[in-house]
Protein backbone atom coordinates (compact mmCIF):
# COMPACT_ATOMS: atom_id res chain seq x y z
CA UNK A 1 0.00 0.00 0.00
CA UNK A 2 3.02 2.21 0.70
CA UNK A 3 3.80 3.14 -3.65
CA UNK A 4 0.03 3.51 -3.80
CA UNK A 5 -0.15 6.49 -1.43
CA UNK A 6 3.21 7.67 -2.82
CA UNK A 7 0.93 8.73 -5.59
CA UNK A 8 -2.09 10.26 -2.86
CA UNK A 9 0.26 12.61 -0.53
CA UNK A 10 2.10 15.72 -1.27
CA UNK A 11 0.47 15.99 -4.84
CA UNK A 12 -0.12 19.49 -4.31
CA UNK A 13 1.26 22.75 -4.60
CA UNK A 14 -0.97 25.32 -2.92
CA UNK A 15 -2.97 23.49 -0.82
CA UNK A 16 -6.67 23.83 -0.14
CA UNK A 17 -8.63 23.51 2.43
CA UNK A 18 -10.67 20.84 0.83
CA UNK A 19 -7.62 19.07 0.02
CA UNK A 20 -7.22 15.36 0.60
CA UNK A 21 -3.64 15.73 0.32
CA UNK A 22 -1.16 15.57 3.24
CA UNK A 23 1.01 18.15 3.61
CA UNK A 24 4.52 16.13 5.45
CA UNK A 25 7.06 18.13 7.25
CA UNK A 26 10.10 19.19 5.18
CA UNK A 27 12.62 16.27 4.51
CA UNK A 28 9.79 13.41 5.16
CA UNK A 29 8.45 14.49 1.31
CA UNK A 30 7.73 11.42 -1.18
CA UNK A 31 11.40 12.05 -3.28
CA UNK A 32 12.84 9.27 -4.76
CA UNK A 33 16.66 11.51 -3.58
CA UNK A 34 18.43 9.31 -1.64
CA UNK A 35 22.07 9.71 0.39
CA UNK A 36 22.76 6.77 1.29
CA UNK A 37 23.11 5.37 -2.63
CA UNK A 38 23.87 5.89 -5.72
CA UNK A 39 23.35 5.30 -9.40
CA UNK A 40 26.14 4.15 -11.91
CA UNK A 41 26.67 3.25 -15.36
CA UNK A 42 29.30 0.25 -15.71
CA UNK A 43 30.66 -0.06 -19.23
CA UNK A 44 32.62 -2.05 -21.44
CA UNK A 45 33.35 -4.57 -24.49
CA UNK A 46 33.04 -7.81 -25.39
CA UNK A 47 32.51 -10.01 -28.10
CA UNK A 48 30.45 -13.06 -29.47
CA UNK A 49 31.31 -16.24 -31.57
CA UNK A 50 28.87 -17.83 -34.32
CA UNK A 51 28.90 -21.13 -34.55
CA UNK A 52 30.71 -22.87 -37.45
CA UNK A 53 27.83 -23.51 -39.51
CA UNK A 54 27.49 -19.60 -39.59
CA UNK A 55 30.76 -19.71 -41.48
CA UNK A 56 28.98 -19.85 -45.52
CA UNK A 57 26.35 -17.64 -44.63
CA UNK A 58 26.12 -14.27 -46.09
CA UNK A 59 26.79 -11.37 -44.06
CA UNK A 60 23.51 -9.85 -43.14
CA UNK A 61 22.79 -13.39 -42.25
CA UNK A 62 25.54 -13.92 -39.71
CA UNK A 63 24.74 -9.94 -38.30
CA UNK A 64 21.55 -11.56 -37.37
CA UNK A 65 22.86 -14.32 -35.46
CA UNK A 66 25.48 -11.86 -33.89
CA UNK A 67 22.77 -9.63 -32.43
CA UNK A 68 20.77 -12.61 -31.26
CA UNK A 69 24.00 -13.84 -29.34
CA UNK A 70 24.89 -10.25 -28.01
CA UNK A 71 21.41 -10.28 -26.18
CA UNK A 72 22.46 -13.69 -24.77
CA UNK A 73 25.91 -12.48 -24.02
CA UNK A 74 24.17 -9.08 -22.07
CA UNK A 75 22.78 -11.14 -19.67
CA UNK A 76 25.32 -13.17 -19.34
CA UNK A 77 28.10 -10.52 -18.18
CA UNK A 78 25.69 -8.76 -16.18
CA UNK A 79 24.80 -12.18 -13.94
CA UNK A 80 28.85 -12.41 -13.37
CA UNK A 81 28.89 -8.45 -12.82
CA UNK A 82 25.84 -8.98 -10.82
CA UNK A 83 27.80 -12.07 -8.82
CA UNK A 84 30.84 -10.06 -8.27
CA UNK A 85 28.98 -7.13 -6.81
CA UNK A 86 26.34 -8.83 -4.43
CA UNK A 87 27.13 -9.35 -0.84
CA UNK A 88 26.60 -13.09 -0.32
CA UNK A 89 25.33 -14.95 2.65
CA UNK A 90 27.59 -16.70 5.17
CA UNK A 91 26.49 -20.11 3.76
CA UNK A 92 27.23 -19.57 0.42
CA UNK A 93 30.25 -21.23 -1.33
CA UNK A 94 31.67 -17.71 -3.03
CA UNK A 95 31.28 -15.51 -0.09
CA UNK A 96 34.97 -14.95 -0.19
CA UNK A 97 33.94 -13.20 -3.71
CA UNK A 98 33.71 -9.53 -4.34
CA UNK A 99 30.53 -8.11 -2.32
CA UNK A 100 30.07 -4.69 -2.60
CA UNK A 101 26.60 -4.00 -1.37
CA UNK A 102 25.39 -3.67 -4.92
CA UNK A 103 23.34 -5.16 -7.55
CA UNK A 104 23.05 -4.94 -11.36
CA UNK A 105 20.24 -3.81 -13.55
CA UNK A 106 20.61 -6.23 -15.67
CA UNK A 107 18.87 -4.33 -19.05
CA UNK A 108 22.05 -2.88 -21.01
CA UNK A 109 21.53 0.92 -21.81
CA UNK A 110 22.87 0.23 -25.56
CA UNK A 111 21.04 -1.30 -28.10
CA UNK A 112 24.51 -2.46 -29.08
CA UNK A 113 25.60 -3.25 -32.73
CA UNK A 114 27.85 -5.80 -32.86
CA UNK A 115 31.04 -5.22 -34.85
CA UNK A 116 32.93 -7.90 -37.00
CA UNK A 117 36.47 -8.54 -35.94
CA UNK A 118 37.96 -11.88 -37.56
CA UNK A 119 36.54 -15.05 -38.61
CA UNK A 120 32.80 -15.18 -36.78
CA UNK A 121 33.42 -13.10 -33.83
CA UNK A 122 31.88 -9.75 -33.40
CA UNK A 123 32.90 -7.19 -30.92
CA UNK A 124 30.04 -5.07 -28.74
CA UNK A 125 29.45 -2.71 -26.13
CA UNK A 126 28.52 -3.63 -22.69
CA UNK A 127 26.22 -0.63 -20.46
CA UNK A 128 24.25 -1.18 -17.03
CA UNK A 129 22.98 0.66 -14.44
CA UNK A 130 24.22 -0.16 -10.92
CA UNK A 131 22.77 0.71 -7.75
CA UNK A 132 25.45 1.01 -4.53
CA UNK A 133 26.79 2.74 -1.98
CA UNK A 134 28.42 6.40 -2.33
CA UNK A 135 32.34 4.84 -1.77
CA UNK A 136 31.21 1.83 -4.76
CA UNK A 137 34.22 3.45 -7.17
CA UNK A 138 36.68 3.63 -4.43
CA UNK A 139 35.90 0.20 -2.55
CA UNK A 140 36.73 -1.26 -6.11
CA UNK A 141 39.68 -0.11 -6.44
CA UNK A 142 39.17 3.07 -8.63
CA UNK A 143 37.02 3.74 -12.14
CA UNK A 144 38.75 0.59 -13.79
CA UNK A 145 38.53 -2.87 -12.79
CA UNK A 146 38.40 -5.82 -14.32
CA UNK A 147 35.66 -8.74 -14.60
CA UNK A 148 36.39 -11.81 -14.94
CA UNK A 149 33.44 -14.07 -16.50
CA UNK A 150 32.90 -17.51 -17.40
CA UNK A 151 32.97 -19.52 -20.43
CA UNK A 152 29.17 -20.74 -20.87
CA UNK A 153 28.62 -22.30 -24.63
CA UNK A 154 26.02 -20.72 -26.96
CA UNK A 155 24.33 -23.27 -26.31
CA UNK A 156 24.51 -22.88 -22.60
CA UNK A 157 23.32 -18.96 -22.55
CA UNK A 158 20.37 -20.19 -24.88
CA UNK A 159 19.35 -21.89 -22.36
CA UNK A 160 16.46 -19.92 -20.50
CA UNK A 161 13.69 -22.14 -19.48
CA UNK A 162 12.21 -20.68 -16.01
CA UNK A 163 13.60 -22.29 -13.04
CA UNK A 164 16.48 -23.95 -15.19
CA UNK A 165 18.04 -21.16 -16.66
CA UNK A 166 21.84 -21.92 -17.84
CA UNK A 167 23.48 -20.12 -14.46
CA UNK A 168 21.33 -22.16 -12.00
CA UNK A 169 24.05 -24.61 -12.53
CA UNK A 170 27.31 -25.00 -11.53
CA UNK A 171 29.82 -23.48 -11.61
CA UNK A 172 27.64 -20.28 -12.74
CA UNK A 173 25.39 -20.75 -9.81
CA UNK A 174 27.81 -19.31 -7.39
CA UNK A 175 30.22 -17.88 -9.28
CA UNK A 176 33.89 -17.65 -8.32
CA UNK A 177 36.76 -17.41 -10.75
CA UNK A 178 39.62 -18.45 -8.13
CA UNK A 179 38.35 -21.64 -8.47
CA UNK A 180 38.97 -21.42 -12.29
CA UNK A 181 41.81 -21.85 -14.39
CA UNK A 182 42.62 -18.32 -16.72
CA UNK A 183 41.54 -20.01 -19.97
CA UNK A 184 38.07 -20.65 -18.49
CA UNK A 185 37.96 -17.02 -17.88
CA UNK A 186 37.32 -14.07 -20.08
CA UNK A 187 38.61 -10.77 -18.54
CA UNK A 188 36.99 -7.10 -19.46
CA UNK A 189 37.86 -4.39 -18.87
CA UNK A 190 35.32 -2.40 -17.30
CA UNK A 191 34.40 1.11 -15.97
CA UNK A 192 32.25 2.46 -13.70
CA UNK A 193 30.87 5.94 -13.46
CA UNK A 194 28.42 7.96 -11.19
CA UNK A 195 25.59 9.20 -12.27
CA UNK A 196 24.80 12.71 -11.72
CA UNK A 197 22.97 12.57 -8.40
CA UNK A 198 19.35 14.20 -8.83
CA UNK A 199 18.06 16.76 -6.16
CA UNK A 200 14.79 16.78 -7.11
CA UNK A 201 13.34 13.38 -8.28
CA UNK A 202 9.67 14.09 -7.26
CA UNK A 203 7.27 11.85 -9.49
CA UNK A 204 4.78 14.50 -11.94
CA UNK A 205 2.07 14.67 -10.26
CA UNK A 206 0.37 17.66 -12.00
CA UNK A 207 0.46 15.30 -15.39
CA UNK A 208 -0.92 12.33 -13.09
CA UNK A 209 -3.77 14.17 -12.31
CA UNK A 210 -4.50 16.48 -14.87
CA UNK A 211 -7.59 14.38 -16.29
CA UNK A 212 -9.35 14.49 -12.93
CA UNK A 213 -8.59 11.15 -12.22
CA UNK A 214 -5.99 8.14 -12.10
CA UNK A 215 -6.23 5.20 -12.56
CA UNK A 216 -4.17 1.97 -10.83
CA UNK A 217 -4.07 -1.50 -11.34
CA UNK A 218 -2.74 -3.68 -8.32
CA UNK A 219 -1.31 -7.52 -9.53
CA UNK A 220 -0.48 -10.37 -6.89
CA UNK A 221 1.24 -12.92 -8.32
CA UNK A 222 0.58 -16.52 -7.60
CA UNK A 223 2.64 -17.36 -4.37
CA UNK A 224 3.81 -20.88 -3.66
CA UNK A 225 4.67 -20.37 -0.14
CA UNK A 226 1.27 -19.55 1.85
CA UNK A 227 -0.88 -18.22 -0.39
CA UNK A 228 0.44 -14.53 0.34
CA UNK A 229 -1.31 -13.04 -3.08
CA UNK A 230 -4.75 -13.87 -1.21
CA UNK A 231 -3.65 -12.61 2.05
CA UNK A 232 -1.84 -9.55 0.24
CA UNK A 233 -4.72 -8.59 -1.72
CA UNK A 234 -7.42 -9.27 0.68
CA UNK A 235 -5.91 -7.31 3.12
CA UNK A 236 -5.39 -3.83 0.43
CA UNK A 237 -8.98 -4.62 -0.53
CA UNK A 238 -10.55 -4.34 3.15
CA UNK A 239 -7.55 -1.08 3.53
CA UNK A 240 -9.68 0.44 0.74
CA UNK A 241 -12.88 -0.23 1.63
CA UNK A 242 -12.01 0.65 5.50
CA UNK A 243 -10.38 4.06 3.30
CA UNK A 244 -13.78 5.12 2.02
CA UNK A 245 -12.99 3.54 -1.38
CA UNK A 246 -16.55 2.06 -2.97
CA UNK A 247 -16.51 -1.42 -4.11
CA UNK A 248 -18.65 -2.94 -6.92
CA UNK A 249 -18.79 -6.01 -4.87
CA UNK A 250 -20.31 -6.92 -1.23
CA UNK A 251 -16.97 -8.29 -0.17
CA UNK A 252 -13.86 -9.26 -1.52
CA UNK A 253 -14.81 -12.96 -1.71
CA UNK A 254 -17.50 -11.53 -4.29
CA UNK A 255 -15.07 -9.12 -6.00
CA UNK A 256 -14.32 -9.90 -9.19
CA UNK A 257 -11.38 -7.24 -10.54
CA UNK A 258 -14.04 -6.39 -13.55
CA UNK A 259 -14.86 -2.56 -12.22
CA UNK A 260 -12.42 -0.70 -10.04
CA UNK A 261 -12.80 0.45 -6.10
CA UNK A 262 -13.52 4.32 -6.55
CA UNK A 263 -12.64 7.13 -4.54
CA UNK A 264 -12.73 10.68 -4.63
CA UNK A 265 -10.02 12.92 -3.49
CA UNK A 266 -9.40 17.03 -3.89
CA UNK A 267 -6.07 18.52 -5.02
CA UNK A 268 -5.18 21.53 -5.64
CA UNK A 269 -8.86 22.47 -5.23
CA UNK A 270 -9.99 20.24 -7.63
CA UNK A 271 -11.72 16.78 -7.15
CA UNK A 272 -9.76 13.57 -8.44
CA UNK A 273 -11.46 10.79 -8.95
CA UNK A 274 -9.46 7.33 -7.71
CA UNK A 275 -9.42 3.90 -9.69
CA UNK A 276 -8.34 1.05 -8.53
CA UNK A 277 -8.09 -2.55 -9.74
CA UNK A 278 -7.13 -5.54 -8.17
CA UNK A 279 -6.31 -8.91 -9.98
CA UNK A 280 -5.03 -12.05 -8.38
CA UNK A 281 -5.06 -15.63 -8.40
CA UNK A 282 -8.26 -17.63 -7.07
CA UNK A 283 -8.59 -20.22 -4.46
CA UNK A 284 -12.07 -22.36 -4.78
CA UNK A 285 -10.86 -23.97 -1.38
CA UNK A 286 -11.18 -20.23 0.52
CA UNK A 287 -13.99 -19.50 -2.00
CA UNK A 288 -12.01 -16.79 -3.29
CA UNK A 289 -12.74 -15.95 -7.22
CA UNK A 290 -10.27 -15.46 -9.62
CA UNK A 291 -8.23 -17.54 -12.71
CA UNK A 292 -6.96 -21.11 -11.89
CA UNK A 293 -3.33 -20.47 -11.32
CA UNK A 294 -3.01 -24.32 -11.97
CA UNK A 295 -4.18 -24.46 -15.39
CA UNK A 296 -2.88 -22.78 -18.70
CA UNK A 297 -6.19 -20.99 -18.51
CA UNK A 298 -5.55 -19.27 -15.51
CA UNK A 299 -1.99 -18.53 -16.73
CA UNK A 300 -3.57 -16.78 -19.86
CA UNK A 301 -6.33 -14.91 -17.58
CA UNK A 302 -3.95 -13.69 -15.26
CA UNK A 303 -1.34 -12.39 -18.95
CA UNK A 304 -4.37 -10.93 -20.38
CA UNK A 305 -5.16 -8.82 -17.17
CA UNK A 306 -1.93 -7.77 -16.91
CA UNK A 307 -1.09 -6.52 -20.62
CA UNK A 308 -4.50 -4.60 -20.49
CA UNK A 309 -3.39 -2.70 -17.46
CA UNK A 310 -0.31 -1.87 -19.07
CA UNK A 311 -1.83 -0.43 -22.19
CA UNK A 312 -4.68 1.24 -20.01
CA UNK A 313 -3.79 2.20 -16.49
CA UNK A 314 -1.78 4.84 -15.38
CA UNK A 315 -0.01 3.31 -12.82
CA UNK A 316 0.37 -0.37 -12.37
CA UNK A 317 1.79 -2.08 -8.99
CA UNK A 318 3.24 -5.91 -8.86
CA UNK A 319 3.04 -7.83 -5.52
CA UNK A 320 4.60 -11.32 -6.41
CA UNK A 321 8.12 -13.34 -7.33
CA UNK A 322 10.54 -12.36 -10.05
CA UNK A 323 13.24 -13.48 -12.00
CA UNK A 324 16.39 -10.59 -12.69
CA UNK A 325 17.96 -12.34 -15.56
CA UNK A 326 14.93 -12.41 -17.78
CA UNK A 327 16.74 -9.50 -19.21
CA UNK A 328 15.17 -7.02 -16.82
CA UNK A 329 11.99 -8.33 -15.04
CA UNK A 330 9.47 -11.57 -15.36
CA UNK A 331 6.11 -11.60 -13.75
CA UNK A 332 5.38 -14.83 -12.08
CA UNK A 333 1.32 -14.51 -11.88
CA UNK A 334 0.78 -18.04 -11.96
CA UNK A 335 2.20 -21.43 -10.83
CA UNK A 336 3.19 -22.25 -14.39
CA UNK A 337 3.13 -25.74 -13.82
CA UNK A 338 1.59 -26.53 -16.87
CA UNK A 339 3.37 -24.22 -19.60
CA UNK A 340 5.02 -20.78 -19.62
CA UNK A 341 1.46 -19.21 -19.65
CA UNK A 342 1.21 -16.67 -16.46
CA UNK A 343 4.60 -14.67 -16.90
CA UNK A 344 4.53 -11.83 -18.66
CA UNK A 345 8.55 -10.84 -19.27
CA UNK A 346 10.44 -8.42 -20.73
CA UNK A 347 12.84 -11.41 -22.23
CA UNK A 348 14.88 -12.36 -25.17
CA UNK A 349 11.65 -13.89 -26.22
CA UNK A 350 10.42 -10.36 -26.96
CA UNK A 351 7.18 -10.69 -25.20
CA UNK A 352 7.19 -6.94 -24.43
CA UNK A 353 7.40 -6.33 -28.21
CA UNK A 354 3.76 -7.49 -28.52
CA UNK A 355 2.85 -4.79 -26.89
CA UNK A 356 2.48 -1.15 -28.05
CA UNK A 357 5.61 1.06 -27.74
CA UNK A 358 3.87 2.90 -24.09
CA UNK A 359 3.29 -0.31 -23.00
CA UNK A 360 6.21 -1.87 -23.09
CA UNK A 361 8.18 1.44 -21.81
CA UNK A 362 5.87 1.06 -18.79
CA UNK A 363 7.05 -2.82 -18.49
CA UNK A 364 10.38 -2.05 -18.64
CA UNK A 365 10.11 0.86 -15.56
CA UNK A 366 7.65 -1.21 -13.75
Amino acid sequence: MRMLLVFLVGCSTVPSAQDDDVVVPDGKEDNFYSSAAREYFVSGKSTVTLEDEWAQKSDAEKLVRAKQLVQLKNLAVSWFLDSYLIDKEDEESNKGYGGFGSLVRFASEDESAPRATTGLSYEFDYRVQVGGGPSLVSKLGGANFTLAIGKPSNAELAQLEFNHEWYRNSPWSSWDPTKLADDQLEKIAMKIVAQTRSSDAYLAYDRLLADGEISVAVHFGWDYWDRYDIKGSRNLYSFLVGQGFASPAESYQKYDSKAPLTKTIHSNGKPVVVKIWIFHPGDPAQMVPGPDPDTDEGGKLLEADMRDSLKNREVIVFEGHSGAALRICARQLAQDRRGRHGRLEDSLGGDAQELPDRAGQRLRHL
